[in-house]
């Protein structure tokens, strides 16, 4: 039980510390900011050029933020940098957030949680068990992560997967992505047939803010808007970041609305200012249905925000947009691929009349 803490009871909580440039070893249960822990580890980070390892030789659990989680453990809104190495010199199970998480049945206060958290972490070892969020789980909800790290199995026959490494039983898998590109070995790690609630991306969608808002995040509350995941950088937290570009999507396709309009050709959906473009964006089911129409219905001046892209090779835009001769004036807009204002217009699709 090697951490900054050691063992955090159930009701202890631990928030608001990030570990930089430390090198923590254990024999076993070592994570950068716990060992174990049933208690709650809210809004912690591990970063810098720091090394979590497992000494034991034998079956080490190490995790970048905790070691081994039990009921009714919580990591929530933590993070584990691309800085950051977690190893082991034996066997073992090994996670980007949690080396192993468990409960013991699927009721309130019987189950663990990992929720809204990240690993870029660099995973190495005997990986018996390796996860982008876990190397072992027993009833675990995971809630709404990701992992783009990288996954090293020096001995190549560990069992890897996107988010759980090994699921024994009762484990819940919403809303987690996996970046497909950037780990390996391909043929097992980045393979999500056996764990299919685990969405396996490539960098570039990894990238994208469609991909999260689809999966259900809140970038409302928890993760950093969409302005800073579409300039090619995968999202952080709210926390981590300070004030945010511009627009703030909803947290659910049905919460979007317009100034007016219900998308047909003679009442299309009123685009009329700011706010209206900000769900524009983020309305990836309409503006991906050609029989939906859209109207801009005054100048729109961002005074110097960054937007986002509408439209990709996965996703293009088929609906009819028509600006009416209206400007779209002073923002910013960048990317590797397919950067515009509409990234990607599909072969139904309609821009006209906009400046």
């Amino acid at each position: 039980q090697v951490g900054l803490f050691g063992n955090v009871g159930v009701s202890g909580l631990v928030s608001g510390v990030v570990v930089n440039g430390a090198n923590i070893s254990g024999g076993d249960q070592v994570g950068g900011i716990a060992g174990y822990s049933v208690g709650k580890i809210y809004r912690a980070g591990v970063g810098g050029s720091s090394t979590i390892s497992g000494l034991n030789g034998g079956y080490d659990n190490v995790g970048g933020i905790v070691g081994a989680q039990a009921k009714p453990g919580i990591v929530e809104e933590c993070f584990v940098d691309s800085g950051v190495t977690v190893q082991s010199t034996g066997g073992g199970q090994l996670g980007g957030i949690a080396g192993s998480s468990t409960g013991t049945a699927a009721t309130a206060g019987n189950f663990s949680t990992i929720k809204n958290s990240y690993s870029r972490a660099t995973v190495s070892g005997n990986l018996d068990r390796f996860g982008g969020m876990a190397g072992y789980s027993t009833y675990t909800q995971y809630l709404n992560n990701y992992f783009a790290g990288i996954s090293n199995d020096t001995n190549g026959t560990g069992l890897e997967r996107g988010i759980v490494g090994w699921d024994s039983t009762g484990t819940i898998i919403s809303g987690n992505i996996y970046d497909a590109t950037v780990c390996t070995p391909a043929s097992s790690y980045c393979s999500s047939a056996s764990q299919p609630e685990a969405l396996g991306v490539s960098t570039a969608l990894a990238k994208s803010v469609t991909t999260y808002v689809g999966a259900g995040w809140d970038f409302a509350t928890v993760c950093t808007t969409p302005g800073q995941v579409m300039t090619g950088q995968y999202p952080t937290l709210i926390w981590q970041a300070g004030q945010a570009a511009f627009g703030t999507p909803p947290t659910a396709v049905n919460s979007i609305t317009y100034s007016g309009g219900n998308g047909s050709v003679g009442t299309p959906y009123l685009i009329s200012n700011a706010n209206d473009w900000n769900a524009f964006v983020f309305d990836r089911s309409r503006w991906t249905n050609t029989a939906n129409n859209f109207k801009l219905t005054a100048d729109l001046d961002f005074s110097g925000a960054v937007l986002n892209v509408i439209g990709s090779s996965s996703y293009p835009f088929t609906g009819q947009f028509d600006g009416q001769n209206h400007t779209i004036s002073n923002f910013t807009m960048s990317g590797t691929l397919q950067v515009g204002l509409f990234g990607n217009v599909g072969v139904s699709g309609l821009v006209s009349g906009v400046v």
